[in-house]
């Protein structure tokens, strides 16, 4: 004999009527996610904001530091430049790191990756202000070697003009580096 099987009218009216009546709206809970992706766009814009500002200060600041380099001949300026663009992305990489996404350092990471990152923007800053450094030193020399090779004095610090020869005890890739550079300034040298 067969066993009859059961089936349950009411639990199967429950079903049509749930899936046929028209739900209200869980108004609190509509309320908490508006609050809350109001406060998740907010921090995203002030992040927003903070990086871009940031990373257009550290534009200003490279093109500062950039500006007088024009004096440089070709290859080198284009080295420099080469230089100045790798510490251009890093600094953009540390402002990353030190907004990150909403600009909130929670957690014991995110702390770690902002102080990471503002640690690499300033040590960025000060291999940039190096590199600018050494470049004015640099140019100060070759205006001083130009000048004599071409007419025998320089200028020095305080305004006078020095009287100045190359001595036998300069070696001489001390005299062939400014003969070198002022023939590619198209300058002859001697016969």
């Amino acid at each position: 004999m067969a066993q009859q099987q059961v089936v349950d009218i009411e639990a199967l009216s429950r079903i049509g009527r749930q899936t046929q009546e028209v739900r209200e709206p869980n108004k609190s809970m509509d309320q908490f996610l508006q609050f809350a992706g109001g406060i998740a766009v907010n921090l995203f814009h002030k992040a927003w904001e903070g990086k871009k500002l940031a990373n257009l200060k550290n534009q200003t600041f490279l093109s500062e530091k950039t500006a007088n380099l024009r004096e440089l001949n070709p290859t080198l300026k284009k080295k420099v430049t080469d230089v100045y663009t790798t510490y251009a992305d890093s600094m953009e990489e540390g402002v990353k790191n030190k907004y990150g996404v909403f600009n909130t350092q929670i957690s014991r990471k995110a702390k770690d990756k902002s102080r990471r990152g503002t640690e690499g923007i300033e040590h960025t800053k000060n291999a940039a202000f190096n590199t600018h450094d050494d470049m004015l030193n640099y140019i100060k020399e070759q205006k001083k070697a130009n000048s004599i090779w071409s007419g025998g004095s320089y200028e020095n610090e305080n305004g006078q003009v020095v009287t100045a020869i190359w001595g036998e005890h300069n070696l001489p890739e001390d005299i062939l580096f400014p003969q070198e550079f002022l023939q590619s300034l198209y300058i002859k040298i001697g016969s």
